[in-house]
Parts: C-alpha cells; structure tokens; sequence
C-alpha cells in the first residue's frame, strides 16, 4: 500500500497538469462554455489571461477577478489583475488590507469558501458534542480527570466554529454579490439616463463597479473610485451574469 501512494499522487499531479493545458489551449469561446458550466477558477483564470492576450481588458479584468474571488489563494491570478488596474489608472492600493487585516483575517481566509464552511461546521459539530458530554455528566470515567481541557477545547472548538461559519457565509455574500460589475469597453458616464444627458466622463474598460439602480437601457453605477452615474446597459457585465443563481 504504501509503494501504490506515491503513483496515485503522481497520477494526480498529472491529470491536473494535462487539465491546465488542456483549458489554457482552447479559444476564447470554448473556454467561455466551459467557465459557464463549471463556474471554475482556473476556467476564469485562463479566460482572464486569453483576453488579456488580446487587450480585451475589460473582459480579462472580469474573468481575473471571477477567478481571484473563487480563489484568494491565487496570487498570480491576483498580480495580474493588478497590472490591469494600473494600466487604466486605478492604484492596487483601493484593493489591498493593512497588514493587520490580513493576520487578523488569515484563519478565516486561508481555505476556500466551501473548505472554510465545512470546517467550521465541524468545529461547531465536534465542539457541541463535547460540550453536551461534558454538562450531561456522562463522561466516561476514564475521560473524568481531563474533564477541564475537554470542556475548554470543546468551548474553543464551539466558538470557532460559529466564526468559520459567520465569515464564510459573509464571504459568500461578498464573493457573489450580484451588484458587482465591471465596465466592459469604453463608456460615458452620464448624469441622467439617456444619450442627451451631461456627461460626467469617460470611463475605461476594465473599471469595477457596483450597479445600484436600472432605468431605460442605462446603470446607476458606483464606481471603485467612488464617482457615481449612468452609462449604457450593453457596456456593463455583471460579475456573475449568466451563471448559476444569477
């Protein structure tokens, strides 16, 4: 059995490798059908890169940033996106945490969204059965003088386990926040709704926004930088628009 380990993680390793080639060979319309079905960070990371590679930036700041979301972990997903927020003048900075944010964030971060809600399920699960064992008084004997570190570990464990819990459902709601969006291709942003209307400025594509309100054909947007109009439906992609849930 142990000799059977190592090949089965070999195997693994290169299904994975062949499934990265794979994805990152196909054209920019087969991996669109793919990141649609499957909703995958690597599927958006190698869409985000193909149109980057055609400076389409608008859509490669949005599949970038599909990816990044599925996946924090991705720091070249992450540097890349980066880049592209610079190249149309919006400093990484409004996108960073203080240091102080990352430690304090880190436990909660560190595992995907679905890695993050099972362990604090299981926290919440080993902790209540602890506590219930410890307060019904039917410990076994043999667990009696222990009794002090399994009341505090489960304490521990119930505690946290809400935590991992409440940061992955509030991580769930950020990640797929149907109001978030990304200017697609060079737009006006106007005052009121309508081609006739004051314009305010030109925004690039790739800016993130947030759309707030819907009115003939236009979005009320709010953008990263914080400067608020309406521009043209057609030249905005909502995050998660077309998918699952949308």
């Amino acid at each position: 059995m142990e000799k059977i380990k190592p090949l089965i993680c070999f195997c693994i390793f290169v299904f994975l490798v062949k499934a990265a080639l794979f994805s990152s060979a196909l054209d920019i319309p087969e991996l669109e059908k793919l990141a649609v079905q499957y909703q995958d960070s690597r599927m958006f990371y190698n869409l985000g890169v193909s149109y980057a590679n055609t400076n389409n930036v608008g859509r490669a700041v949005l599949n970038l940033k599909r990816a990044y979301l599925l996946n924090n972990n991705d720091k070249t997903a992450f540097n890349i996106l980066n880049d592209l927020r610079s190249s149309i003048g919006v400093p990484p900075y409004w996108f960073e945490v203080s240091p102080l944010e990352k430690a304090a964030l880190l436990p909660f971060t560190f595992f995907s969204l679905n890695g993050g809600f099972l362990l604090g399920f299981l926290f919440l699960l080993w902790g209540s059965f602890g506590l219930s064992v410890v307060l019904s008084r039917i410990l076994p004997v043999n667990f009696q003088k222990h009794k002090d570190i399994i009341l505090k570990t489960s304490i521990f464990l119930f505690i946290f386990g809400i935590l991992y819990l409440f940061f992955s459902i509030l991580r769930y709601q950020s990640t797929f926040d149907k109001k978030n969006a990304v200017v697609i291709k060079n737009e006006a942003l106007f005052e009121t709704p309508g081609g006739k209307a004051r314009k305010l400025k030109d925004l690039p594509a790739g800016m993130e926004c947030a759309i707030r309100e819907e009115s003939s054909g236009f979005y009320l947007i709010r953008t990263i930088q914080g400067q608020e109009g309406w521009v043209e439906k057609n030249g905005v992609e909502k995050l998660w628009n077309g998918f699952e849930g949308d």
